[in-house]
């Protein structure tokens, strides 16, 4: 009997800053956890899945539970150093989680993480993290170029695509492969757009950015 799929969505959309000022715009977790579900219920196979709110504990947790597949859903961003950070969550508030202590966390779980099949790590400009991940023995990883946003859309329509590919019996590669023809058939029928915020480069704090104005730079 094949064993059944664990898969393990770990997601953070903090509504408040380390300040308790209002935090970033919001994150449809909620759409794209429906579709995995309707996604895994409809293949009619034997799957376990567990979605969380994703704090430093439960990113430790996930790692300790080995899943056959860890999903991250969050914010990602790059300082003015060109510091990669996770934007995690505890009670409503933004946990930052810089790329140095990304890398103590899986430097300390290294003998489990080469159990995971896949991680799938849906957060703008998630390269670091990704080769991170690959670089402590995770099989298959999917991540976001280091020097590219992407839209709540885009990523929930690549991710529902991918995992039906991958319940269909596709490899990794296939069913990337496959995600990404019809992502780009999105964007040809201008199904949505993106835009560039000021952290996809780096400069002075002081120093006029156009792009604070979420001016529109291109499609998806």
């Amino acid at each position: 009997k094949k064993e059944a799929m664990y898969f393990y969505y770990l997601y953070a959309s903090p509504i408040l800053t380390e300040d308790l000022e209002e935090s970033y715009k919001p994150i449809n977790y909620h759409f794209e956890m429906k579709n995995i579900i309707k996604i895994f219920d409809d293949s009619k196979q034997e799957y376990n899945c567990l979605f969380e709110c994703a704090n430093e504990k439960k990113f430790r947790d996930a790692l300790t539970k080995q899943p056959t597949i860890l999903h991250i859903s969050s914010h990602g961003y790059m300082d003015e150093k060109r510091e990669y950070y996770l934007h995690l969550e505890e009670k409503g508030v933004i946990q930052k989680i810089y790329q140095k202590r990304l890398k103590e966390i899986l430097s300390a779980f290294s003998s489990k993480l080469k159990n995971i099949d896949l991680v799938f790590v849906s957060t703008c400009y998630s390269q670091i993290l990704g080769k991170l991940f690959l670089e402590f023995g995770i099989k298959n990883v999917i991540y976001i170029h280091g020097m590219t946003p992407v839209s709540d859309l885009a990523a929930a329509r690549f991710s529902s695509n991918f995992y039906t590919e991958i319940i269909r019996g596709n490899s990794v590669q296939e069913a990337f492969n496959k995600a990404q023809l019809l992502l780009q058939h999105d964007r040809e029928k201008q199904f949505f757009h993106i835009t560039q915020c000021c952290c996809s480069h780096w400069h002075n704090s002081k120093t006029f950015c156009p792009l604070k104005k979420n001016k529109t730079v291109g499609k998806l």
